[in-house]
């Protein structure tokens, strides 16, 4: 499995999107966005564990301070 994150303007804020292949980049599912957030959802990062669950980071200042979210999936 591949597991790919990143943030996006195009909504009109940044927002951090995820894109996953089953088949070690084969094909590749669409794109899901994880954030919908007012403020901006920036530099996410990725990571996998022994069991196969995505542990994903970003910073995001929507409450108007620079925050840390955690997200397991």
């Amino acid at each position: 499995h591949l597991s790919v994150v990143w943030a996006d303007s195009t909504p009109g804020n940044s927002e951090v999107y995820l894109k996953r292949s089953a088949n070690w980049g084969g094909s590749w599912a669409a794109n899901k966005r994880l954030t919908w957030n007012s403020g901006g959802s920036e530099a996410p990062a990725v990571s996998v564990d022994s069991s196969g669950n995505l542990h994903i980071v970003w910073q995001d200042n929507t409450p108007g301070n620079c925050e840390v979210y955690y997200l397991k999936f």
